[in-house]
């Protein structure tokens, strides 16, 4: 029938512009998506204020900031508790947890850079880096690396938790401001602040006391460790003027000692063949208690016996005028 027959044609027609719509949309809509893609993995950039301040809430943002010449200081807007391989600072930097944020490592699940650093944040030769009000934890190896002239500060940190210690000074300078340090070290007694110098490391370590240390939790035997087994052969502690703990050299060993002088805490004892530059200690002068000697108690005298004894001596008085008087006249009558 033609009648049909030409439905049949109307029909694939109909068909075949419909598949040719939807042939053309489903390459546009693929198109769309490839064009997508790379904005939706493209990260935002970590970019600074005017003062070169950048906020940061993640392990990758703080990778990139520290990175970023532009950034002079860092502040945590978020615990950042992935942190699975060592960051290097190699310029000045300032790191702020503002009081609140903590660093923390993936411990034994990090990734030794170079196969040997398991630090959270290693500071090198040109770095010199602030770090405050932050707690650093769960490192593979060390919170804090000062390597081979590397300086830091640490102001109001608190490291735990850490595998082989809270800060190895290798070849590098610390100063503390104010360090917290709990259950760091495996090893018996723990470590607090390693002094050491590693292989290929041409600078003579140091560390400044500009405040307090404090060690809390249970490995609270070795705060200070010099290392036994590297290439350390002289090591410096040094006093700012106003610091309220000192470091203190005595008998072998370096000592930690409180406002009032009294030992807080002790090092192992130094090898002979390793130079301990700082200061002697000296055994604290005690003041001796100054006792004042109480007043004797002086009696009020009675009233009525004064009285009495006025009385008594004032008639001998008159007894003894009058026997002058008549002495006198019987002379002169004589």
């Amino acid at each position: 029938d033609r009648g049909g027959g030409v439905r049949v044609i109307i029909l694939l027609q109909e068909r075949r512009i419909w598949m040719k719509k939807l042939f053309k949309g489903t390459i546009i809509g693929c198109l769309m998506m490839l064009l997508a893609v790379p904005v939706m993995f493209v990260k935002a950039e970590v970019t600074p204020d005017e003062n070169g301040v950048a906020t940061v809430t993640t392990y990758a943002d703080l990778k990139e900031a520290v990175g970023n010449s532009q950034v002079t200081t860092i502040k945590l807007g978020a615990d950042i508790e992935d942190i699975s391989e060592t960051i290097y600072v190699d310029r000045v930097l300032t790191i702020d947890g503002q009081s609140t944020y903590t660093l923390k490592g993936l411990g034994d699940s990090m990734t030794l850079a170079g196969g040997v650093d398991g630090s959270i944040i290693t500071v090198t030769k040109e770095g010199n880096l602030t770090i405050s009000n932050v707690t650093i934890t769960d490192a593979k190896k060390y919170g804090l690396q000062a390597y081979d002239g590397g300086k830091i500060t640490v102001s109001n940190v608190t490291i735990e938790n850490c595998k082989y210690g809270a800060v190895l000074v290798n070849g590098g300078n610390l100063t503390v401001q104010s360090l917290t340090m709990s259950d760091n070290g495996e090893q018996e007694g723990g470590n607090g602040i390693e002094i050491g110098k590693g292989e290929n490391v041409t600078e003579i370590p140091s560390v400044t006391l500009d405040g307090t240390i404090e060690v809390t939790g249970e490995n609270q035997d070795s705060y200070i460790y010099v290392a036994e087994d590297d290439e350390l052969d002289k090591f410096e502690v040094k006093n700012s003027e106003s610091t309220e703990d000192e470091f203190k050299i005595k008998d072998g060993k370096i000592v930690i000692t409180n406002s009032e002088g009294e030992i807080k805490f002790e090092s192992n004892e130094i090898g002979e063949e390793i130079t301990a530059e700082g200061e002697e200690y000296t055994e604290p002068v005690v003041k001796e208690e100054q006792v004042t000697p109480e007043e004797p108690e002086i009696e009020a005298p009675n009233t009525v016996d004064n009285v009495s004894l006025y009385l008594v001596l004032g008639f001998i008085s008159i007894i003894g005028l009058v026997a002058i008087t008549y002495s006198f006249k019987r002379k002169f009558e004589n």
